[in-house]
């Protein structure tokens, strides 16, 4: 049985330029900062509405970037957008309970957070989540310290 998955897999010209798949939300009015967390109105926020969807949080008064994923177990995670070995966006694998780094390297990493294969032992940051009928409330506290790798 095929699984729909709201973006495509990772074309190799994308992974090269470590460009994501994941997209910004289609409203900004969808999220905002509230002290030490971010909120997300779901309803404006058609990206995460389908288990395998995704969306990316940049920019703003954000300390660093995030990424957010609704999986395909239906459980909304979120995450300090930088791969463990070098500090690059991250992207749910299409149709698995995966996370992967966006270069050609492609580190992978559970829903966890735990590095599955790859070039360095560390984890992924876990943002801490708790998900309502209406709204996302994503702890964002840690990512006040800095990221082991921090690029752009």
């Amino acid at each position: 049985m095929s699984t729909k998955v709201p973006f495509p897999p990772s074309h190799p010209l994308k992974r090269l330029f470590c460009i994501a798949t994941s997209p910004p939300p289609r409203s900004a009015a969808c999220w905002e900062i509230c002290g030490d967390s971010v909120e997300i109105d779901l309803a404006q926020a058609p990206e995460l509405k389908a288990p395998g969807g995704a969306l990316r949080l940049d920019g703003g008064n954000l300390p660093d970037r995030v990424l957010v994923v609704h999986g395909i177990d239906g459980i909304f995670r979120s995450y300090r957008n930088r791969c463990a070995c070098g500090g690059f966006r991250i992207d749910p694998v299409p149709g698995e309970q995966k996370i992967r780094c966006c270069t050609l390297m492609q580190s992978t990493y559970d829903y966890d957070g735990k590095r599955l294969s790859g070039m360095d032992e560390r984890e992924l940051d876990v943002l801490p989540v708790e998900a309502g009928q209406e709204r996302l409330i994503i702890d964002i506290t840690s990512l006040r310290e800095p990221a082991p790798h921090k690029r752009k």
